[in-house]
């Protein structure tokens, strides 16, 4: 005993952090946040995608079973639906496995995200341009199914309201649907542009380098 102190106490190594040579650094939680809010957009995407393409392909079949002679879908819807579906179903997976790997601390979950923020960023406009083009032949099929459905109600001896008689008649896309078009493809980078400046950052690339692959 040294002091009032044990020996054996005086000779035990430091178990903590003891300065900035230490070799000790806290646990950020960015990864924990941007990796959930990924992985969540990402199943958000697949399954979106899934209920996009099943809409557009199951709705005749649908009508077809209940009765209604129901329109073919325009070739422009299936031809932007198809590609978007593809598009999507990438971009999903890409957010959903960076989403993983960032939780896990990998430095490929930062490239993989990054990646598809710039994928994404790129096809803002040729997506927004594919909306504008299916834009009418949108609206008039929206308006053949009405037709359809009100002259079956017709046939049932059923009552057609005015509202009913009115969207068999607009076969031309509405300024609320324009501007749906417009606000969809601005929100739609708000992610992308974040993950980007964000993950960016010196200070995130450096923590990064640390964590391995």
């Amino acid at each position: 005993m040294s002091n009032g102190v044990p020996n054996d106490w005086q000779n035990t190594p430091p178990t903590g952090p003891s300065g900035q040579d230490s070799g000790y650094a806290e646990e950020s939680s960015w990864p924990n946040w941007i990796g959930g809010i990924s992985i969540g957009f990402g199943a958000l995407m697949l399954l979106g995608s899934c209920l996009g393409v099943a809409g557009i392909f199951l709705t005749p079949w649908g009508l077809k079973m209940a009765g209604i002679e129901a329109p073919p879908t325009p070739g422009p819807m299936v031809i932007v639906t198809g590609v978007d579906a593809i598009l999507t179903l990438v971009l999903g997976a890409m957010l959903l496995t960076g989403g993983i790997a960032l939780l896990r601390r990998r430095e490929n979950g930062i490239r993989r995200l990054k990646t598809y923020a710039q994928v994404r960023v790129a096809l803002a406009l040729p997506l927004l341009l594919a909306g504008f083009w299916i834009m009418g032949p949108s609206a008039k099929w929206a308006a053949d199914l009405a037709a359809a459905f009100n002259d079956f109600k017709e046939s049932k001896k059923l009552p057609v309201t005015e509202a009913e008689r009115e969207a068999a008649k607009n076969t031309e896309p509405s300024t609320l649907q324009i501007g749906s078009a417009v606000a969809g493809s601005v929100l739609g980078l708000v992610y992308p542009v974040i993950l980007l400046v964000f993950l960016g950052k010196p200070r995130v690339r450096e923590e990064a380098a640390r964590w391995g692959n």
